[in-house]
């Protein structure tokens, strides 16, 4: 699972998805991450949501974050 690799490689690390949203974090507000149903993540400071169909990849994922910020 990509999300919760490393950043940098090294144990102890954030991970990518803790990096994004420090970095997207510090731009604007709020932070959407868009997880599979049942993906397990780290604590983030960001509005977490699901994904309604696994397996339907990234596009309806965006559709679902941009519905989530319009409301």
């Amino acid at each position: 699972d990509k999300a919760t690799l490393p950043y940098d490689g090294t144990p102890g690390s954030p991970t990518l998805v803790e990096r994004v949203v420090s970095v997207v974090r510090a731009r604007c507000e709020p932070v959407f991450v868009i997880a599979a149903p049942g993906q397990a993540l780290p604590e983030l400071d960001a509005v977490v949501l699901r994904d309604e169909i696994r397996g339907v990849g990234p596009l309806l994922a965006t559709g679902r974050g941009l519905r989530a910020a319009a409301e």
